[in-house]
């Protein structure tokens, strides 16, 4: 089955800050959109952890604040967990989604990362029934 997304025009991202966050993910899988206030990139599963690795110690964007993470209930498409990010120092918002399948609801901990994902995590395990491996306190 082909998705709107699959099959929508390239989005616009003039304006954004698009390029600075695609070359600091170089060589990982990752799709941007406008969103309302940000810009909003979706990374697969296997790269998440990665990707906010990237983003948080590049040197441009810094994003060095995890302001929230929670989950989307997609019903039968899904779970989309959801980072946004702030960089302190650079004025900077993004918002970062990786989607699961409801049969595997399962994803790597960000607590790698921030150490704040740890009770940011535990409560969207709590509310959406994800797993997130590696969780020093689940």
């Amino acid at each position: 089955m082909t998705t709107d997304a699959e099959t929508a025009p390239p989005q616009d991202l003039s304006g954004t800050i698009w390029a600075e966050v695609d070359r600091a993910l170089s060589g990982v899988t990752a799709r941007a959109e406008k969103g309302a206030l940000d810009l909003i990139v979706y990374i697969p599963r296997d790269e998440v952890i990665e990707a906010l690795k990237r983003l948080k110690k590049d040197e441009a964007l810094g994003f060095d604040y995890l302001r929230s993470l929670t989950a989307v209930d997609n019903e039968e498409e899904g779970m989309d967990v959801v980072y946004h990010l702030y960089s302190t120092v650079k004025k900077l918002n993004v918002t970062v989604k990786t989607t699961l399948s409801n049969d595997d609801l399962n994803l790597p901990t960000a607590t790698v990362v921030w150490k704040a994902a740890n009770w940011l995590e535990r409560e969207t395990a709590e509310m959406f029934g994800i797993r997130f491996a590696g969780h020093p306190d689940p």
